[in-house]
């Protein structure tokens, strides 16, 4: 985290961000115009093995590195005096809940993909990058997953399946190129999250409601893997930092735009969920993790071009989309209890 030599966006930006989102809508699920795998199991067949190595996105040391262990700076998080992004116990009990780490395998049982997810607004799915499923170079299915599960970040965690069933996930783009921007996604859960009320869990709401210039967030990156371990956090523990928002770019074709900030990270931090408090001092989720500068750039201070991190911001109409993945699954269960009551009755 790089705490001076800031890039200060202005209000302008904020503003207009709400008309350039607006441009580009998250692709619909089982739209036409939809390129998206059939099953992402299904879109293997042609693909080279990508070992583990080769998906996963840079991301830099901003300036001094400002990741630690959630439940111990959580409490004292600040951003320049400012202490209002300090987390409650409880709010760090939901975090832990909530924030975790997507593992894919491959049929022998090996890592393929690896990266943060977290579940917000409705229990039973989860929110991370569509990279995470997709091969970078061609847009489909990653190369020989067989499986998925999310494990979250309480000590004692819980390890849950990913249904891949068609109806069961959205993604943002299978552009990872042009629509870099778009790399989202939401996939279903094969149960909930134990212990997880609906009043507890992590709300998403429209970036450009909440964000102002220099704004203190929290990125929360669920537990320390050995695969690769941020030194100053024991493993098992859930990573966390306090950053900066610093500025919006457009995108390179125009429309939505991302979220640049001071964040700190290495490679699997995509995914990292962004939290800020909104005006009614309630945390909420803003954005998720994309990418960043350079290994290379470690260390430096952050510049926007060479050493930043990158995040896609929520916006209503993702928001939107998670609403309806959850009614499908409801009205999906409906139809089953319905079914196996006639069954019965005959």
């Amino acid at each position: 985290m790089q705490m001076g030599s800031k890039v200060t966006m202005s209000l302008l930006n904020f503003k207009n961000l709400a008309s350039l989102m607006a441009l580009v809508p998250l692709v619909a699920i089982g739209s036409a115009a939809s390129a998206f795998p059939t099953r992402i199991q299904d879109c293997t067949q042609k693909n080279k093995y990508q070992p583990f190595k080769d998906i996963l996105h840079n991301v830099n040391i901003v300036g001094k590195d400002g990741r630690g262990p959630l439940r111990k700076l959580g409490p004292k998080f600040e951003i320049n005096g400012d202490k209002s992004i300090a987390l409650t116990d409880e709010e760090i009990a939901i975090i832990e809940k909530s924030v975790g780490m997507i593992t894919c395998f491959n049929k022998k049982d090996q890592a393929v993909s690896y990266a943060v997810a977290s579940v917000q607004r409705h229990n039973g799915q989860v929110v991370t990058n569509s990279h995470v499923f997709l091969d970078r170079n061609t847009g489909v299915g990653l190369a020989k997953i067989e499986r998925c599960e999310f494990e979250n970040s309480e000590a004692t965690p819980q390890k849950i399946a990913i249904d891949f069933k068609r109806e069961n996930y959205i993604l943002g783009t299978d552009d990872l190129t042009d629509l870099y921007y778009e790399d989202r996604a939401t996939v279903l859960l094969e149960r909930p999250v134990e212990g997880l009320s609906n009043e507890d869990l992590l709300q998403p709401q429209n970036a450009i409601d909440v964000l102002r210039p220099d704004q203190a967030m929290v990125v929360a990156s669920g537990k320390n893997q050995p695969s690769i371990p941020v030194e100053q956090v024991p493993l098992g523990e859930a990573v966390a930092q306090a950053c900066q928002a610093m500025r919006w770019i457009e995108s390179p074709k125009g429309g939505a735009s991302v979220l640049m900030t001071d964040c700190s990270g290495k490679g699997a931090m995509s995914g990292s969920v962004y939290l800020a408090r909104n005006d009614q001092k309630k945390l909420v989720v803003v954005g998720i993790h994309r990418k960043g500068g350079k290994d290379s750039m470690d260390g430096k201070p952050y510049d926007g071009k060479k050493s930043y991190s990158m995040a896609v911001p929520i916006e209503q109409s993702f928001i939107d989309e998670m609403d309806r993945l959850n009614a499908n699954r409801e009205i999906r269960s409906a139809q089953l209890k319905s079914a196996s009551g006639d069954k019965r009755s005959n």
